[in-house]
């Protein structure tokens, strides 16, 4: 009799994973940047404040990190924020205790890259970066930037895509926070929109 030929076993296919998406939380705070809350000053070589609807930070080229900052209602938080990054770099400060000691998440929408950083003690340490394609490239392009922070767990999403999860060692607990730009070979400007904290679950 003939036989029929060999057949491959069957396989199933693995079953897609979902990519992984900003964490939710509680909401604890919620800023349309109405013109209320945030400081408008301005030096020789920056400005912040608001302008249409949104919060401007802005750095000539070497005038280093710009920055405005508030209180948070918690140290371990979520922190999310609608960026427009028009030059250079922008992002979000946190866990700020002074000038020598806070966090930093910056986006660089051109060259579609990100950068974590630690100062601590007045040394800059990076953390993380590199380039990802979850970056909406360009001056003209909208980032939803979260950021959460739990102990000295960091991790950062870009528009839903987690890009790190990093330790930073001996992170201070301070709950003050904001918005910057750094500014160094470059100048540097972004605005921000949409503001909300969650409480980090």
């Amino acid at each position: 009799e003939p036989t029929a030929p060999p057949t491959a076993a069957p396989t199933s296919a693995p079953e897609p994973t979902a990519p992984p998406t900003a964490p939710a939380g509680q909401v604890l705070l919620a800023d349309g940047f109405n013109e209320s809350g945030w400081a408008t000053l301005s030096g020789p070589s920056w400005q912040v404040g608001y302008q249409g609807g949104r919060y401007r930070v802005q750095g000539d080229a070497g005038s280093g990190a710009i920055w405005s900052y508030r209180v948070a209602p918690a140290s371990d938080v979520s922190i999310g924020v609608d960026m427009q990054v028009l030059s250079g770099e922008g992002g979000l400060l946190l866990r700020f205790l002074d000038a020598n000691n806070y966090l930093s998440v910056v986006l660089n929408p051109s060259q579609t890259s990100y950068r974590v950083e630690q100062q601590r003690g007045g040394a800059l340490n990076a953390l993380a970066g590199g380039q990802s394609e979850a970056i909406n490239a360009g001056a003209d392009a909208s980032n939803r930037l979260v950021v959460r922070v739990r102990g000295d767990a960091l991790q950062v999403f870009v528009n839903g895509q987690q890009l790190a999860d990093v330790v930073a060692t001996s992170a201070p607990d301070a709950a003050r926070y904001g918005l910057l730009v750094i500014a160094k070979d470059t100048a540097s400007e972004a605005l921000f929109d949409n503001l909300e904290i969650r409480a980090a679950e």
